[in-house]
């Protein structure tokens, strides 16, 4: 910044405003990790310019580019090793490959007996362990670290992403963001006790930017 387009107060404020963003998320609300940021440049007024009128022009602006780059979601990878009588190999093998397992490793682990190293998604391993002692009739054992966050593959984000949206409009008449970046919220009058906690939490990541919210409680049904 040259010339003093945006006053040197304020540029704390824009950093501020960039990193609070980063934190909450804009994709399904989850935090922003592998982008960088490098203010160019900007203006500023002598009576409405404040430290929170430039954090906010910096949650918008980062929103805008970001949702222009085309983001994608990140998901926990684990290392798993898995020790099995050579008789379940194939069905050890086959259903961690179910799980968009990749096995990197097969040895023998003892007489009768071998040890698979191999990579899987954290989301693919719940109920693991019921599966392998059925497929194994309880010889067969496991463990597993996490190793690294990897990108979610295209299909299965595009089907997390829907639902997200479903979940959120199923409980509410409409979500919509107003000028001024206002979020507005109507609550619908069949509202779903079990799912209104996910769904909360859903709407206010859609949400998150907004600079003020509007909720709408008329002709729901006398709800709150």
């Amino acid at each position: 910044i040259k010339g003093g387009a945006i006053p040197a107060e304020f540029i704390p404020s824009v950093n501020k405003g960039i990193e609070k963003t980063l934190e909450r998320g804009i994709l399904a609300g989850y935090p922003i990790v592998g982008v960088k940021v490098v203010l160019l440049d900007g203006n500023h007024h002598p009576v409405d310019s404040s430290d929170m009128a430039f954090q906010t022009c910096a949650s918008i602006c980062f929103k805008n580019g970001f949702l222009k780059a085309n983001p994608i979601l990140l998901e926990p990878v684990m290392k798993i090793e898995v020790n099995t009588p050579d008789e379940y190999i194939g069905d050890v093998v086959g259903n961690l490959n179910r799980r968009r397992g990749k096995i990197e490793s097969m040895r023998r682990y003892r007489a009768g007996s071998q040890k698979l190293s191999g990579l899987v998604p954290l989301m693919e391993m719940f109920g693991y362990a019921t599966a392998l002692r059925n497929i194994t009739s309880g010889r067969a054992n496991y463990s597993m670290e996490f190793f690294q966050y990897e990108p979610l593959p295209k299909s299965v984000q595009e089907e997390y992403m829907k639902k997200q949206q479903e979940h959120i409009n199923f409980n509410f008449q409409e979500i919509k963001i107003l000028p001024g970046n206002v979020g507005y919220l109507k609550f619908s009058s069949f509202m779903d006790a079990s799912s209104a906690g996910p769904t909360a939490i859903a709407a206010m990541n859609f949400l998150a930017h907004t600079d003020a919210l509007i909720i709408d409680l008329t002709d729901n049904g006398g709800g709150s």
